[in-house]
């Protein structure tokens, strides 16, 4: 935080994704927001070799981080991904130096939360497994969006040491574990074959109506300060979405995913934060229900999944969001807009909708899964839309 007095003591670490070539702050994205009201800090770790030199491509028009600012960074070498395990930790290990003059500008930190989305949820599934038991760097976990196995613990030019397929996550950890499932992940990238019961430390979220990766991450999130003008701007898109984001890096033949992602990542963030601080374990969640025979999740007479976490966007929906996409675009789902005669006979009025609406939100915040301040974004989103006026 700019003013340190706000400093909530929790600093989140986030392994950056390099899927694209670059080092990419996917959680960073999506919960942003409920670190910067929160008062957190936030260090992203470059601990892969494609974040540094690339492997030629480019997003949006950035390039690795050696290309873009060789005067900086190019005296970096990291020789191999076998050695992020290593560098994840050491920079943890920073982090908790007191002083004065520590990286943080002297700000202590008190709770080390680490956090990594996608690929880079996989090589956190590997740290915690093999690396988090010997090193005891980090306070607690948030696994977002991981698939059915982990990152290799060495590779070439070392020796290659895989990991288990599937990869359960090990159930004697001393320190929490919170994993964010989107619809996507469970059989797209093949979680439902690591699914676990939760237990002491360890919380699985299921949330219907999400993607891998969706539109608030490509475009709407990312100047979102918090204000509410992005939460209109979601809601307006479910009703109108689009294909073609990220200025046309991403053209995808179906409108892409719409949906809640980011409100209840924000909460999983909330809550692994208060279980590590204070001990207050986060709610226990329903898992989706899942479709074996259609390799998918089960889904109603609308196309919305069923089970699983639940929130305005799946029960009072203008829409059906999916975490299925098209063949080019698998990972950032598809949103399919209600017709206005369907929205029509399920909303007689606006009044109608938006009471629907706003009690399915303070269901959803009662039960843990949205925060106060989105869920009032939520609430001003759907008084502020025509659904169900006439």
């Amino acid at each position: 935080p700019i003013d340190p007095s706000r400093y909530s003591g929790t600093t989140v670490v986030e392994w950056l994704n390099v899927s694209a070539g670059i080092d990419h702050a996917v959680s960073w994205i999506l919960a942003h927001t409920e670190m910067i009201r929160h008062g957190d800090a936030w260090v992203g770790v470059s601990a892969q070799v494609a974040g540094l030199e690339g492997f030629g491509a480019t997003t949006d028009g950035l390039h690795a981080t050696t290309v873009e600012d060789p005067e900086r960074y190019r005296s970096l070498h990291i020789p191999s991904d076998s050695f992020s395990y290593d560098i994840f930790s050491q920079v943890g290990r920073l982090l908790r130096t007191p002083g004065h003059d520590n990286v943080l500008g002297g700000l202590d930190t008190t709770a080390l939360l680490a956090i990594g989305q996608s690929q880079s949820a996989f090589r956190l599934t590997t740290y915690i497994d093999a690396i988090q038991p010997r090193a005891h760097v980090y306070d607690g976990f948030l696994v977002h969006s991981r698939g059915s196995s982990g990152a290799p613990l060495s590779e070439s030019p070392q020796h290659d040491v895989e990991v288990p397929e599937p990869t359960m996550l090990r159930t004697d950890l001393d320190v929490p574990v919170l994993v964010f499932t989107s619809e996507t992940d469970l059989f797209e990238l093949g979680a439902i074959a690591a699914q676990q019961p939760d237990r002491a430390r360890y919380r699985d979220w299921q949330v219907a109506g999400t993607a891998h990766f969706d539109a608030y991450g490509f475009t709407i999130g990312r100047p979102d300060s918090g204000d509410g003008r992005a939460d209109a701007a979601l809601f307006a898109a479910m009703r109108a979405p689009s294909s073609a984001l990220t200025g046309g890096f991403v053209s995808c033949t179906t409108p892409v995913n719409t949906g809640p992602h980011h409100y209840v990542v924000a909460a999983a963030l909330a809550a692994l934060e208060r279980w590590v601080t204070d001990g207050t374990p986060p709610p226990h969640a329903p898992h989706l229900r899942a479709d074996r025979a259609r390799s998918d999740v089960a889904r109603d007479e609308r196309g919305i999944a069923i089970g699983g976490i639940r929130t305005p966007q799946v029960d009072v929906p203008v829409a059906a969001l999916s975490g299925t996409g098209d063949s080019g675009c698998s990972l950032y789902g598809t949103t399919t807009a209600f017709s206005a005669p369907r929205l029509a006979a399920a909303y007689p009025s606006h009044e109608a909708f938006v009471d629907k609406w706003d009690a399915a939100t303070e269901r959803a915040e009662a039960a843990g899964f949205l925060l106060p301040d989105d869920a009032a974004h939520l609430e001003a989103a759907a008084e502020q839309s025509s659904v169900g006026a006439r």
